[in-house]
């Protein structure tokens, strides 16, 4: 889990990661049960590159999105996925 922003040349970060998390390049980013907000298994995006900060020793994932949110014309909001997994 971590915090995820948008970011320049349309991509995205993902931040607060722990240092435990194995990220690496090609890694997909889904939605997980972790939160009610959104349904588990949307794919988020791609992993392009990693680092790790020396002092807080959390990881931070640049991220590829899986939708062109660049040209995006028109976006579903979920509202209610109760039962979606059934």
């Amino acid at each position: 889990s971590g915090s995820f922003a948008a970011a320049k040349n349309s991509k995205c970060v993902l931040s607060y990661v722990s240092d435990k998390a194995d990220l690496k390049q090609g890694d997909r980013i889904i939605t997980s049960d972790e939160s009610s907000l959104y349904p588990k298994g949307i794919l988020v995006g791609i992993v392009d590159s990693t680092e790790t900060n020396a002092l807080s020793r959390e990881t931070i994932a640049y991220i590829t999105p899986a939708a062109d949110l660049k040209n995006a014309e028109s976006v579903m909001i979920i509202t209610d996925f109760e039962g979606i997994y059934e």
